[in-house]
């Protein structure tokens, strides 16, 4: 690779920063090119990366991470965990490493925030299969059966689809409720919504009609 192109293919990493093409270390625009003439030269391009093995490797002061000594500076300014990136998620409240680009830790609690609450833009009240297994996993809450899936309201008020009121159960077991032997389930029905509200008591407070007939 000659100067040229090593030029060419510098990389902008942010507004004032840029990326060497050959070793990934992080400069200044104005200390980029200058490093790639000093550093990487035909004839020693090899012998740089070779010296770069006995560089001495330091522990980054916030997050621990051992970094090369000539770049630690510039890693500790851009750490997630400098005091001055510091972003915690709003689900969980862990760090969250991509900060500047993510509003969540992982896209466990993305999809978490995604759907919370009535007044957020992706929650729709009449898609209640898609609110209904968002919440709960997608199995028969009475013996298991995970490939015919219904969605029961349990207080029977279709327009309900508050979280705790949707409940998996298959074909055969949805009937039950609807019949005489309603008796035969209700107990482990009514014992898993307990549960799952007891589970997700914050979650749940961002939604109405919460409760049971």
């Amino acid at each position: 690779m000659n100067l040229n192109t090593a030029f060419k293919e510098i990389t902008k990493v942010n507004k004032d920063n840029y990326k060497c093409p050959i070793c990934d270390e992080i400069f200044s625009k104005y200390g980029i090119k200058n490093h790639i003439r000093l550093k990487h030269t035909e004839d020693g391009q090899i012998n740089y990366r070779n010296n770069m093995k006995k560089i001495k490797e330091i522990g980054c002061k916030y997050c621990g991470k051992k970094v090369k000594s000539n770049g630690i500076k510039n890693h500790e300014r851009y750490c997630y965990l400098n005091p001055s990136n510091y972003k915690e998620c709003p689900v969980c409240g862990k760090p969250i490493k991509n900060y500047s680009n993510n509003i969540t830790c992982s896209h466990s609690c993305a999809n978490t925030y995604s759907r919370s609450g009535t007044d957020n833009g992706n929650w729709s009240n009449d898609s209640y299969r898609t609110t209904c297994f968002m919440f709960h996993k997608k199995e028969c809450v009475v013996c298991g059966e995970d490939i015919l899936v219904e969605v029961h309201h349990l207080d029977e008020n279709k327009s309900n689809n508050n979280p705790s009121n949707l409940i998996p159960l298959c074909p055969t077991h949805h009937k039950y409720w609807h019949s005489r032997h309603k008796h035969l389930i209700h107990e482990c029905v009514i014992d898993y919504v307990y549960k799952f509200k007891e589970q997700n008591k914050e979650e749940l407070k961002k939604y109405k009609n919460d409760f049971i007939d």
